[in-house]
């Protein structure tokens, strides 16, 4: 016994040196804001793309961040390509390189290309309130994206490029993820498990 606590004590005084210089060891964080070119301070959703490009939403306008240098995307009601929104509510990327964004009024597409934007609404007739809120977007592995809004759960259908609504799920929708290929949910009063092939939900 005797011989285990000078073992045990030895190895301490060992390693206490170790975790004193790690405690010591100082951490430095970058700020930027406004003054850096940022569109707005509050911000919502970040993403890093494949290009190694930062990606901050806020609550007027999407920030694309090189490093260096802002380039901002804002809406502007005479060009329908621009983002249909100035409030940035989520991002997300596919495994082909294609930007997702969410807002507050539509889901857009991202054409790196022109730098333009291909819009999709819950709802294109009704575009005051919260008809084409979104609040979560997720890619699972065959690339299907799934929508999170306010009035429920919708997947991007490939085919005919539109959004489908899941009937089960009329839940306003916080967050999405994926499990054993089943989706877990978060809505307002839980939890939703569904099974994204027959649509059923518990």
């Amino acid at each position: 016994m005797k011989n285990y606590i000078k073992r045990t004590t030895l190895l301490i005084l060992l390693l206490a040196p170790l975790v004193i210089q790690g405690q010591n060891k100082p951490l430095y964080f970058e700020n930027l804001s406004v003054k850096d070119g940022l569109s707005q301070i509050s911000v919502i959703s970040i993403l890093q793309d494949s290009r190694g490009y930062m990606w901050f939403g806020t609550r007027d306008g999407l920030n694309r961040y090189n490093g260096h240098n802002f380039d901002i995307f804002l809406h502007d009601s005479r060009d329908e390509n621009s983002i249909s929104n100035n409030y940035i509510r989520c991002i997300a990327e596919d495994k082909n390189g294609r930007l997702w964004i969410g807002t507050t009024n539509g889901l857009n597409r991202y054409n790196p290309k022109d730098r333009t934007f291909t819009r999709y609404y819950i709802n294109p007739l009704r575009n005051m309130g919260n008809f084409n809120e979104i609040n979560s977007l997720f890619i699972d592995d065959s690339s299907t994206l799934y929508v999170g809004t306010y009035y429920g759960l919708y997947r991007l259908d490939a085919h005919s490029d539109s959004l489908i609504a899941f009937e089960n799920v009329p839940d306003r929708v916080h967050c999405i993820t994926q499990i054993n290929k089943q989706l877990f949910i978060g809505v307002n009063n839980g939890i939703k498990v569904l099974d994204p092939i027959s649509g059923n939900a518990k």
